[in-house]
């Protein structure tokens, strides 16, 4: 069993690990293929504001959208934010690492977007 200073030893060891994993990670030059997905509230006129925001947050981080899919509005598998429903946005994008949790930092605030997902694909 680990005592205390055990324990912490160990953790700090492993978060300093993970920093320096993570500084060697990317590059800052390079952009990678992202898929988003993006959950938004289905009201018409706030989901209209949602996509625009979302739309300025890409062109603001240099973000390349490459393909961009509208699969409409469909059920939630349970209530966000009150929502029992959500318009879905789908998006094929290229950007660097940075950009991406620039903008994650910033759509954490829109109460428009209620849901968000990227997956690095390359």
């Amino acid at each position: 069993m680990l005592g205390y200073y055990d324990a912490h030893l160990f953790i700090r060891g492993r978060l300093q690990w993970l920093k320096r994993a993570d500084q060697h990670d990317h590059k800052e030059d390079t952009v990678y293929k992202y898929e988003a997905t993006f959950i938004l509230s289905p009201a018409g006129e706030v989901f209209e504001t949602g996509k625009s925001v979302l739309k300025t947050e890409f062109t603001n981080a240099g973000v390349i959208i490459n393909k961009e899919e509208d699969k409409g509005k469909q059920p939630l598998a349970y209530p966000i934010r009150k929502n029992d429903a959500g318009h879905y946005l789908f998006f094929e994008i290229e950007a660097p690492p940075a950009s991406i949790a620039a903008i994650e930092k910033n759509l954490k605030i829109k109460p428009e977007i209620l849901k968000y997902l990227f997956i690095r694909v390359a």
